[in-house]
C-alpha cells in the first residue's frame, strides 16, 4: 500500500481512486486512495483515534505534538514487532522445509537400500 496523496480537489483523479474523508484528533482530512484500500484506512482511523484518546486519558496535560509522538511510536513499535515475528516465522518455515527435504532424502535412500540389495 503506497502513501496516499492529500486531496485538494477531484480533478485528474484516476478512475480507480476516490476521495476519502477521515477525522483524526478532531481534524478532517481528505485523501485520494484506491477503492480497495478504504477498509484499511477506516480501520486505521478508528485505531489512531482509539490510541490518541487512550494516551490523552493517561497523560491529560501533554501537548498534542507529544501525544502524536506517543501514538506514532506506538504504531512504529507494532510494525517492528510484526517484522520480527514475520522474520521468525520465515526462519522457522525454512528450517521445517530443510528437515522435510532431509527426511525425504533419507526415506528415498532407505527405500533404495532395501530394494537394490540383491
Amino acid at each position: 500500500m503506497s502513501v496516499p496523496k492529500q486531496s485538494e480537489n477531484s480533478v485528474d483523479k484516476p478512475a480507480n481512486k476516490f476521495t476519502i474523508h477521515l477525522t483524526l484528533m478532531g481534524e478532517r482530512i481528505s485523501l485520494n486512495i484506491q477503492r480497495e484500500e478504504e477498509i484499511f484506512f477506516r480501520k486505521a482511523e478508528t485505531e489512531v483515534n482509539h490510541f490518541i484518546n487512550a494516551y490523552k486519558r493517561k497523560f491529560p496535560t501533554i501537548s498534542d505534538t507529544k501525544l502524536l509522538l506517543f501514538v506514532a511510536l506506538h504504531f512504529a513499535t507494532l510494525v517492528e514487532e510484526n517484522k520480527a515475528e514475520k522474520d521468525s516465522q520465515t526462519a522457522l518455515a525454512t528450517r521445517i522445509e530443510s528437515i522435510i527435504d532431509r527426511l525425504r532424502r533419507h526415506s528415498l535412500e532407505s527405500f533404495e537400500d532395501r530394494h537394490t540389495t540383491a
